[in-house]
């Protein structure tokens, strides 16, 4: 059916419009905010509390702390939102044998989630476990989240099954994982970091998915996997370092009518899409140091932030952002050149600032030279010795195979010669013999 709008009813329309946006504004403007702080006579379930009390539409804010709980949202739509990021807001699960967080249409913002196996399910191993970090469904969003250290354990006994990491499932769900990073989650049947499975769409923006693990088991998804009609959407983020496939489809006939879509994106090995980095290095700081030499994940120090030589600066689509205007997971502008990097880090040290925005005056007095504080340049300078450190051995271990295979190819050569030099000396004696032959 095909609708036409009457330039006559215009006004009407406009008027109508409007009245809706007044609506929304009072159903907005009922939303509460509830507060929850650390309380060490109460160590379990304070979030879990307050989401309980909270109706839709409403925002559950969270102080810095770490909390010892399994949060379930049911199907609420409300905010579950830290107050100062995902490196101080850090839940471990209470509760091992299930996910750290259970959505059904809400949203979870700037929270570290660790320590969980998957919500159970009843199978031929006893349980099979899914989505260590977090079971979504419904239209869920997951956004400037830490998700790592889920599903470890024994396999078929007490880790993770199915997503490690997060699971979405379910038909008609629609979950969004943004501006995140997901490192270091095991699954042993299938996606270490994610699955997409029975019809659910999964849309995976500006984040970084690194280290994720499963086993070799109808198919060997250690990054995304989709099974049973399960489709996923890959924009502005790597993939890199997963156990076998960074992204594939469980084995068989779990993979009909899956199907991966991946744009402006880094994945070790490459991907055909728009706009995808065919790269063989991702230009980490310090891919062996993932949390930085202050072991805390999403801060300035972390390995998984792009060195100045990366190639993923400059190379995401803006268009395919959220949020232009936010920060990146450690706390730096989104946006600091023309255009944003791909994954959940970017490239620079703005912090809430504008670039043409000038320094801070000095706290001295005026004429009162500050005492200089060579701390950090000197510490900056000594990270990028040892990067280039580092360069060069690898070039010399190169030139050192380089030449090792020139002195082969020499010795091989020299060989070659002297057999041919040897033909030659038995060509000559047969024609001599021929001549011969010829003149008798």
């Amino acid at each position: 059916m095909k609708f036409k709008i009457d330039p006559k009813n215009i006004t009407s329309i406009r008027s109508l419009l409007v009245l809706l946006s007044l609506i929304t504004a009072c159903f907005t403007s009922n939303a509460a905010v509830i507060e929850v702080k650390p309380n060490a006579e109460l160590p379990t379930g304070l979030i879990q509390k307050a989401i309980d009390r909270a109706n839709n539409g409403d925002v559950v804010l969270v102080y810095p702390g770490t909390f010892s709980e399994n949060l379930d949202l049911g199907k609420k739509q409300i905010v579950i939102e830290s107050k100062q990021g995902a490196s101080s807001t850090i839940i471990i699960a209470n509760n091992k044998l299930d996910s750290v967080v259970t959505l059904n249409g809400g949203t979870i913002r700037g929270f570290t989630l660790t320590g969980g196996t998957g919500r159970p399910r009843k199978s031929s191993y006893g349980n099979d476990y899914y989505g260590g970090g977090v079971y979504a469904s419904g239209n869920s969003i997951i956004e400037n989240c830490i998700i790592f250290g889920n599903g470890h354990g024994k396999p078929k006994v007490n880790s993770g099954t199915f997503a490690g990491g997060v699971y979405a499932g379910g038909k008609g769900a629609n979950v969004v994982i943004r501006n995140s990073l997901l490192y270091d989650n095991f699954a042993w049947a299938s996606g270490g970091a994610v699955l997409t499975d029975h019809g659910a769409e999964i849309r995976i923006e500006n984040s970084t998915l690194y280290g994720n693990q499963s086993t070799n088991f109808l198919g060997h998804q250690g990054g995304v996997a989709m099974a049973n009609g399960g489709k996923v959407e890959i924009v502005n983020s790597i993939l890199w370092a997963n156990s076998g496939d960074e992204i594939g489809a469980f084995a068989g006939i779990y993979s009909q009518g899956t199907q991966a879509i991946v744009r402006y994106s880094m994945i070790e090995g490459g991907y055909q899409g728009e706009g995808n980095l065919f790269v063989p290095q991702p230009g980490f700081i310090n891919p062996s140091e993932v949390a930085g030499s202050d072991s805390i994940l999403g801060t300035k120090d972390d390995g998984l932030r792009p060195a100045s030589e990366s190639p993923i600066i400059g190379q995401a689509n803006a268009e395919e952002f959220t949020n232009l205007t936010g920060t990146d997971l450690a706390g730096f502008l989104r946006l600091q050149g023309a255009k944003p990097e791909i994954g959940c880090y970017e490239f620079g040290n703005l912090v809430n600032s504008d670039r043409n925005t000038p320094p801070p005056p000095p706290a001295t007095d005026p004429g009162t030279p500050p005492d200089p504080d060579y701390k950090d340049t000197i510490a900056e300078l000594k990270r990028l010795l040892a990067e280039k450190d580092k360069q060069l051995a690898h070039c010399e271990k190169e030139m050192d195979a380089k030449n090792k295979e020139i002195g082969e190819l020499t010795s091989e050569n020299a060989k070659l010669q002297g057999e041919v030099k040897s033909l030659n000396g038995k060509v000559t004696g047969l024609e001599k013999q021929v001549a011969t032959l010829k003149s008798d």
